[in-house]
């Protein structure tokens, strides 16, 4: 309620009559919307944001107030998020009574560490721009909460808000820096110090992370080794053990990591009719907005109310993914489901087909002779991962966007595949470090020269990078 009344009368400045002028909302209705004792549905709070002008932030915030209420605490968050760059937030809040937040957040080849002081309402960390991959992650050093979401956030909320890019720096650990400008870019400028300055002015701020970026040559070409981890532990080890994905002691690891080892006999991580209630209710869904919207996910496979009450009640209702579906709608990341994804190969290599909507953590789970180890690939679009398993190794990793592009997983005969959606306790994560199949993008004599996202954080495009080097070319030649 105190969010839909702040932006109403802090953010928008709107009075009640005046929505009620515009045949927005009755003046009763909104009231009790804004008292809580009513609660809108998700068509009527996205009508609100755009009569707002918020962007998407007030209908994205107000599904994720009620986070702490419907998802356990974790240490480790992500998100890929969708549609055009723009605006974005990561909201960041701790247990109650804990005083602070303590976190690293980790994008691409880039980091920004937060820890500060705040309330239970947590903090808010914002970038300019987006893209869907690579995913954003958050670590935290204690369990707490982390919602993604777009558009700007008001500071009439309240709540701190901190900008991501003026503290960022180059991740020690996860993505490689390189690839992100042309090599024969990288080549110039760190061999003519009059090109270095001038791309330094074209940017405008930051030199410190201009120059790491445009001067990282070494980037990832090695197998992860898994199987040795596994016999160094005996047991599948944790991802950040495996990986070293968390850059320092105090920051946490990853989702498996904290989740616990391995592996064979992974027990049943599913919510509960009762929690999948929990969370619906904190989202602040009806059953009949539930229904909706992971009807939308999977037209061909309508899902009802009842279908939805049902399961909550216990009960397993005939329906297609409808545990994944419902995890997208309530935008839990994972968190409260392991659904199977069959294959279409019957030897290797593997193909999996993920349903359309899926955008989170997928997991492969590989099965071979005892005690025996293979060289291992998985592959999605352009990008694969070298691996070493042993019988038994599970590991995860994450579909950025509803592409009808395939995973293919690799390894030799006789090893067998299992695959699904959904966080998987114990499996290794392998995010970073994937290689490229085909000549990178960023080798193109255009704007692609360096990489888009890297740009728009300073507020620059392709086209203006391109003329860039163009006018830079005439002086040099005159």
């Amino acid at each position: 309620p105190w969010l839909l009344r702040t932006w109403r009368t802090e953010v928008a400045r709107i009075s009640l009559r005046q929505l009620e002028e515009q045949g927005v909302v009755r003046r009763p209705t909104l009231s009790m919307w804004e008292n809580g004792h009513r609660t809108p549905g998700v068509r009527q709070v996205e009508e609100l944001d755009i009569c707002y002008g918020a962007g998407h932030a007030l209908a994205d915030l107000a599904l994720a107030v009620g986070t702490p209420a419907g998802l356990p605490p974790d240490t480790t968050w992500a998100h890929n998020p969708q549609g055009p760059s723009g605006p974005r937030w990561a909201w960041i809040r701790p247990r109650p009574g804990a005083g602070r937040v303590d976190s690293l957040l980790t994008w691409g080849a880039f980091a920004y560490e937060c820890r500060q002081p705040c309330d239970d309402r947590g903090v808010f960390v914002t970038s300019p721009v987006s893209m869907p991959n690579p995913a954003v992650w958050v670590h935290l050093r204690e369990p707490g909460w982390v919602d993604f979401g777009r558009g700007r956030v008001p500071e009439e909320l309240g709540i701190p808000v901190h900008e991501a890019l003026p503290g960022a720096r180059v991740a020690r650990h996860g993505h490689s820096p390189a690839g992100l400008v042309a090599p024969r870019l990288v080549a110039r400028f760190v061999s003519d110090p009059a090109f270095a300055e001038r791309v330094l002015e074209f940017f405008g701020s930051r030199p410190d992370l201009v120059r790491q970026v445009f001067s990282t040559t070494e980037g990832y070409d090695r197998v992860l080794d898994l199987a040795a981890a596994r016999a160094a532990t005996g047991t599948a080890g944790s991802a950040a053990g495996a990986t070293g994905t968390a850059e320092s002691a105090g920051t946490a690891g990853s989702a498996a990591g904290a989740a616990g080892t391995a592996e064979s006999a992974v027990p049943d991580p599913r919510f509960t009719g009762a929690r999948y209630r929990i969370l619906r209710e904190a989202r602040g869904l009806s059953r009949a907005d539930a229904a909706r919207l992971v009807t939308e996910l999977l037209p061909g496979d309508p899902v009802s109310d009842d279908q939805i009450g049902s399961l909550e009640r216990g009960a397993n209702p005939r329906a297609a993914f409808l545990r994944s579906r419902l995890d997208r709608a309530y935008r839990a990341d994972g968190a409260t489901c392991v659904e199977d994804i069959e294959t279409t190969s019957t030897r290797p290599p593997f193909v999996f087909h993920l349903p359309e909507y899926w955008i989170g953590p997928v997991w492969f789970r590989f099965e071979g002779p005892d005690e025996a180890t293979a060289l291992a690939e998985l592959h999605w679009d352009t990008a694969y991962k070298r691996l070493r398993v042993a019988t038994g190794t599970t590991v995860t990793c994450r579909r950025p966007v509803p592409d009808p592009v395939p995973f293919v997983v690799v390894c030799p005969r006789g090893w067998r595949v299992v695959a699904g959606m959904g966080r998987l306790p114990g499996a290794h994560d392998v995010n970073f470090g994937w290689l490229r199949t085909d000549r990178p993008e960023t080798e193109r004599d255009d704007g692609g020269a360096v990489n888009e996202i890297f740009l728009n954080w300073f507020g620059r495009t392709p086209e203006e990078f391109t003329g860039f080097l163009r006018e830079l070319d005439v002086e040099v030649r005159g």
